[in-house]
C-alpha cells in the first residue's frame, strides 16, 4: 500500500470512523504529507485499531453477549482443519494456536464475569458513601435548624413575656390615669383641727401604714446605736422591716396616682403639724427651769 493509498484510508477513516466533517477535513496534500516515511506505517496501525469509544462499548458488548457462540464457532474451525488438511506440523501448530485462543477467550470471559461484580461493588460503594455524606449532612442541617427553632422559641418566649410586662403596665398607667382625674376631696374633708372628718381615704391610709412602717425601721436603727439591740437576728429582723417598707412604697407607687399621693402627704403633714403645735403649746420652759432650781 502506497503512501497515497494510506492518505485515503487515513482520510476516509477519519469521516467514517470517527466522524469528522468533511469540509473541515484538510486537504489530500497534506494528508499525504502526514502518512510519509515511517509514518505511513504508524497511521496504518491507527486506521486498523483505533475507534471511538461508542464503537467499542459496541463491539465489546456484542463480544460479551456472544461468547459462547464464539467459542464454538472456533471449535468448529479447529475441527474443519483437522478434517481437512493432513497431519503436518503446521495444521499442528495452527490448532495449537486456534485452541490457546479459545483458552484466553474463555479466560477473558471468567475475567470480565468476575469483574463486573468488583466493578459494581465498587459503584455501589461509592453511591454508598455518597449518600452517608448527604445523610451527614441532612443531619446536620437538621441540627442547625433545631438549634435554630430553640433559640428563636426562646426569643420568642422572652419577646412575648416583655410583651405582657408591657401591656400589664399600660393597663396599670390607664387606670392610675383614670384615677388622676378622680378628685378624693382630702381639703374640703378637713376641719379646724387638719383632721379628716369622713371616710380616710384609701390613699391617705395607705400613706399611714408606710410612714408607720419607716418610723419603725428608724426606731429600730436607732435601738441599735444606743446598744439596746443587736445580735444576728435583730439585723435580720431589720433587714426585713426595710425590705416590706420598700415592697409597700412599690405597692403604693402603682396603686395611686401622684396627685392623690401628693394630696395624702399634705393631709398627713397638716395632721402631724397641728399635733406638734399642740404639743409644743403645752410646753412651759420657764415653769419647768423654776420647778428643777
Amino acid at each position: 500500500m502506497g503512501r497515497k493509498d494510506v492518505a485515503m484510508e487515513l482520510k476516509r477513516w477519519a469521516v467514517e470512523k470517527m466522524g469528522f466533517p468533511p469540509d473541515q477535513l484538510p486537504s489530500d496534500a497534506a494528508f499525504a504529507s502526514l502518512c510519509g516515511g515511517q509514518c505511513a506505517d504508524i497511521w496504518k496501525y491507527v486506521v486498523h485499531h483505533v475507534d471511538t469509544v461508542q464503537n467499542v462499548k459496541t463491539i465489546r458488548g456484542n463480544l460479551s453477549w456472544y461468547p459462547f457462540h464464539i467459542v464454538l464457532l472456533l471449535m468448529f474451525m479447529i475441527d474443519n482443519i483437522q478434517s481437512q488438511q493432513p497431519a503436518t506440523v503446521e495444521r499442528e501448530k495452527r490448532t495449537k494456536l486456534l485452541r490457546q485462543a479459545v483458552a484466553l477467550r474463555a479466560e477473558i470471559q471468567k475475567l470480565d464475569e468476575s469483574l463486573a461484580p468488583m466493578q459494581q461493588e465498587v459503584v455501589n460503594e461509592a453511591l454508598a458513601a455518597e449518600g452517608q455524606a448527604r445523610v451527614q449532612e441532612v443531619k446536620q442541617r437538621n441540627l442547625l435548624l433545631k438549634a435554630f427553632q430553640i433559640r428563636a422559641s426562646q426569643e420568642r418566649k422572652q419577646l412575648q413575656e416583655r410583651a405582657s410586662e408591657i401591656n400589664h403596665r399600660l393597663v396599670r398607667y390607664r387606670q392610675i390615669s383614670n384615677k388622676a382625674e378622680q378628685d378624693i376631696g382630702i381639703g374640703q374633708q378637713m376641719d379646724v383641727k387638719h383632721k379628716l372628718t369622713g371616710p380616710e381615704p384609701e390613699v391617705v391610709q395607705d400613706l399611714r401604714k408606710v410612714c408607720s412602717t419607716r418610723l419603725e425601721f428608724l426606731q429600730s436603727l436607732c435601738l441599735r446605736d444606743v446598744g439596746l439591740s443587736g445580735g444576728a437576728g435583730s439585723c435580720d429582723l431589720k433587714g426585713a422591716v426595710h425590705q416590706q417598707w420598700l415592697n409597700q412604697v412599690e405597692g403604693l407607687l402603682a396603686a395611686h396616682p401622684p396627685n392623690h399621693l401628693l394630696d395624702g402627704l399634705e393631709c398627713l403633714a397638716s395632721e402631724n403639724e397641728w399635733e406638734l403645735q399642740e404639743l409644743a403649746s403645752r410646753v412651759d420652759v420657764v415653769g419647768d427651769l423654776e420647778d428643777l432650781r
